[in-house]
């Protein structure tokens, strides 16, 4: 049994009571799901949110942006058993709202507080980054714009398509809301990306 199967075999075992008791302990069940998950790779992360889809919750498998682990993600998703109260999702997905935010060891950060600049246009696409409130030395900051941008095009197309340049405080009005960055985006890859 490889290492993909020793984990769904594991999953299934808890699958229902996860399922049923996810908001009652999610702090437990996180480092439980996070300790089985590294053994499959150590830099592999997870996401569950609350809500549910027709009774269902979604389980993201995330290579956390590097591009060197998704082949390990689809191949985990891949191997996965049918799962009755589960939506498995091979990295973060885009989420198409207006307004994202996120919460993170006591950072609330959302896209209203995140700026940018285009030094290309074409993909890649060339990024600085500018965020309110940012000091330039507190990394949850960086982590934080890294996951919105996730639920801003996908997780996918962050790595692939893009290269943030910089990270920096708000300090200019020459930058544009982190919103607008999607519509950029969607026209550069319907003109360079095959369908």
């Amino acid at each position: 049994m490889n290492k993909y199967e020793s984990f769904w075999q594991w999953f299934i075992t808890i699958e229902q009571e996860l399922h049923d008791n996810l908001e009652q302990d999610p702090d437990n069940w996180a480092l439980l799901i996070q300790e089985q998950i590294s053994l499959v790779h150590k830099d592999l992360v997870f996401d569950i949110p609350f809500e549910q889809k027709q009774n269902k919750h979604e389980f993201i498998i995330s290579a956390d942006g590097d591009a060197t682990l998704f082949s390990v993600v689809d191949d985990l998703i891949e191997c996965a058993p049918e799962l009755k109260n589960w939506i498995l999702v091979a990295l973060r997905p885009r989420t198409n709202q207006m307004d994202q935010a996120i919460e993170l060891d006591g950072l609330y950060l959302s896209y209203d507080d995140i700026f940018y600049q285009v030094h290309s246009y074409t993909l890649p696409l060339k990024l600085t980054i500018f965020i309110k409130d940012y000091d330039g030395k507190d990394q949850r900051y960086v982590h934080g714009y890294f996951l919105l941008f996730d639920t801003l095009i996908g997780e996918r197309n962050v790595a692939l398509y893009t290269e943030t340049l910089g990270v920096h405080p708000y300090n200019t009005e020459d930058a544009r809301p982190f919103v607008t960055l999607r519509d950029l985006f969607d026209e550069l890859e319907k003109k360079e990306l095959p369908q």
